[in-house]
């Protein structure tokens, strides 16, 4: 299935707060042997004029997050494990479908491929450090498993697969325990941030406004708005081997000359007080992408993107990759009736 979908957008991040009378410098403080079972779903439009269609794509994400260990200068050691990913993509022109790397090949076509090379990423435990202020450190081995994916693919379903999962979007998720900013804080503070997100074809930064809104004894609250602007290419864009693809080398030259406009965010963000880690997270973004016509003429070829992404905190532990799909458990989480065995 020959699609384009634009990459997935970093969420907004928080850090438990304890109640406090005035601000102060905070730092991350998850509890040793906490363990959060998460599920990440991401949705996305994009509306082109131009072709006179819409294209929808939902990603879903389920992984699990452990504390390991927190040193003496709070540092966090923590391991992540994805255990599943599924989705869905809808179009006028190929109707809809859907892919699950529990069951690979259920999935129509080059959906089939893409599951089984996700599949590659499921079950396989990552070590995270991060410092104290919940800035990541260190990824072990997710860059490694995410390159291996990508370089089982080819063509269109291999670009797809490199902006729908990426090294970025994956430790976003697994990012659980917030960041903090170095100034001291209290409920009602701002704070500012830039940070470079997108992907290797589409460098986006993305420039963020925080705000506490409530700290007390069982949460903590935080809101963020700004804007996406198109950033700089990577100086060693054009060196990976992966840029050998025709595809990529194709949605490179598009993307080069992108503008955008309209670009917004907002979102907030919960953490639980309890064991430090994050309840729930969500974020809104809107966009008008222009970009030169592949078809030549002067008018540029525009996409509207909108994109609401969730993680939310889920009970229960996260399944192995090759647990029964029709287990109840499963599906109560995913609101659906539980099938009779």
């Amino acid at each position: 299935m020959n699609r384009h979908t634009l990459p997935l957008l970093v969420l907004c991040a928080a850090g438990p707060l304890a109640a406090q009378d005035g601000p102060r410098k905070m730092t991350i403080a998850p509890e040793v042997g906490a363990t959060g079972t998460y599920r990440s779903t991401v949705v996305q439009t994009q509306k082109m004029a131009m072709l006179g269609q819409d294209l929808r794509s939902e990603i879903v994400t389920e992984l699990q997050v452990r504390v390991d260990e927190v040193t003496q200068d709070g540092t966090v050691k923590a391991t992540a494990t994805w255990h599943r990913i599924r989705g869905t993509m809808e179009s006028a022109m190929q109707g809809t479908a859907s892919f699950d790397t529990r069951d690979p090949d259920a999935a129509f076509g080059s959906l089939g491929d893409m599951a089984e090379a996700l599949a590659g990423i499921t079950g396989q435990a990552t070590q995270l450090t991060f410092g104290p202020n919940g800035k990541l450190l260190d990824r072990k081995p997710l860059d490694a498993l995410v390159s291996k994916v990508h370089a089982s693919l080819e063509g269109p379903m291999k670009l797809q697969v490199q902006q729908v999962v990426a090294v970025r979007s994956l430790e976003e998720q697994a990012s659980v325990f917030g960041r903090f900013p170095d100034e001291p804080i209290a409920p009602g503070s701002e704070w500012s941030e830039k940070l470079e997100v997108g992907d290797r074809v589409l460098p986006l930064v993305r420039e963020s406004n925080y705000k506490l809104t409530a700290a007390d004894d069982d949460q903590v609250v935080v809101q963020c708005s700004g804007k996406v602007v198109v950033g700089k290419p990577k100086e060693d864009a054009g060196n990976d081997e992966e840029d050998d693809d025709p595809q990529v080398q194709m949605a490179r030259a598009m993307m080069r000359d992108a503008r955008i406009s309209d670009g917004v965010i907002d979102g907030e963000t919960t953490l639980s007080r309890k064991d430090g880690l994050l309840a729930a997270s969500s974020m809104r973004v809107k966009m008008k992408l222009e970009m030169p016509n592949p078809m030549g003429g002067d008018d540029p070829f525009v996409v509207d993107v909108e994109q609401t992404s969730k993680l939310e905190r889920v009970t229960g532990e996260a399944q192995a990759p090759g647990k029964d799909a029709d287990d109840k458990s499963d599906d109560k989480a995913r609101g659906e009736p539980a099938k009779k065995k």
